[in-house]
């Protein structure tokens, strides 16, 4: 992200955060960490899982914090993560332009982020769901 000169802001699942913090902090902040003791109650239920389960509050995220850049780990257990990263997945506004066996990352289809999604996007028909 930072050899590409991926600008935020930035919206992450918990996990990554502390990485986020260590790696890109301070070109890009991270949306929340796992310390959840450090943000208002509020911010999970009506912000963070808001976003998450319910598409009208999750534009609304995006419009708020004009968000640009989501990474997200794969390793999150919680069920909300997968159906997010589907979601995202056939959203049109989002292109996936980066993925391994930890994380994702996603990049809003706009004016400056269009050479980088031309070079890296990965076609959806590279994604397929396993279960275990």
């Amino acid at each position: 992200m930072l050899r590409h000169n991926i600008s935020g802001p930035l919206f992450n699942n918990l996990d990554p955060g502390s990485y986020l913090i260590f790696y890109l902090y301070p070109k890009l902040r991270p949306f929340t960490d796992n310390r959840v003791e450090a943000y208002p109650a509020d911010f999970f239920k009506d912000i963070y899982v808001a976003a998450h389960t319910d598409s009208r509050v999750w534009e609304e995220i995006v419009a708020r914090y004009n968000l640009n850049v989501i990474f997200y780990s794969f390793l999150d257990p919680s069920s909300i993560a997968l159906p997010f990263i589907v979601a995202r997945l056939t959203d049109p506004a989002w292109a996936p332009v980066y993925a391994d066996n930890y994380a994702i990352v996603f990049l809003k289809r706009n004016n400056q982020n269009a050479n980088l999604i031309q070079q890296f996007e990965i076609p959806k028909e590279k994604f397929s769901l396993q279960q275990k």
